[in-house]
């Protein structure tokens, strides 16, 4: 596992480790097993450090859908099976790793748009 303590935000970390999967984890989703948010000492480790920078990734979400942070919540894959803490902070790992895949991949497309 990547050490956090080199990592300010969880973007950063992501950068450094998935970003050149950003189209995988976009199109597939973080369930299909990517490097660093497999299994739960991975995500609950990561939810732990950066739950302030995903609670407010989620709070702008809610916000922008004009719904609140719980609804939002109850729409991820996933949600309707979280039994335990550890399955809820991974599901929140997944849904913030996701928003930066997706990001990234309409980041690149734009750039490849203005070429």
């Amino acid at each position: 596992m990547t050490d956090l303590k080199n990592y300010n935000t969880l973007e950063g970390w992501f950068d450094d480790n998935l970003k050149d999967q950003s189209e995988d984890i976009a199109n597939h989703g973080c369930v299909n097993g990517f490097s660093g948010v497999i299994y739960y000492s991975e995500t609950v480790a990561k939810y732990d450090k950066y739950q302030e920078e995903i609670w407010n990734s989620l709070y702008e979400d809610a916000d922008e859908q004009g719904i609140n942070i719980l609804e939002l919540i109850a729409t991820f894959n996933g949600a309707k099976d979280v039994g335990s803490n550890d399955q809820f902070k991974n599901l929140m790992v997944w849904y913030y790793i996701e928003k930066l895949a997706r990001n990234q991949v309409l980041f690149q497309e734009a750039l490849a748009a203005n070429w």
